[in-house]
């Protein structure tokens, strides 16, 4: 799991892709607007570091609330394609 909490800049590729692999979590802190979460997004992709990851934007406020929490999240994730299973209900 890598945890990105800061704006990453271009000399930083280099690092992440030998860090990075088909079954890295990465959690991108300040995902909302403008935020460096989205930048550090886009500079990943078009980096071609995400080809085998999917982006899941924060939870919305609403469901913090169904579990009675008055909280929101601003971390969004990328999850590696190659750990997601699908099942029948």
């Amino acid at each position: 799991m890598l945890h990105l909490d800061g704006r990453l800049q271009a000399n930083d590729i280099p690092y992440l892709r030998s860090l990075l692999n088909e079954e890295t979590l990465i959690a991108l802190d300040d995902c909302e607007g403008d935020e460096k979460g989205h930048m550090n997004l886009d500079l990943l992709r078009r980096a071609g570091l995400l080809k085998q990851h999917v982006f899941v934007e924060p939870f919305d406020h609403r469901l913090f609330r169904t579990w009675n929490m008055e909280t929101c999240s601003k971390t969004g994730l990328l999850l590696p394609v190659k750990l997601i299973r699908y099942t029948r209900q």
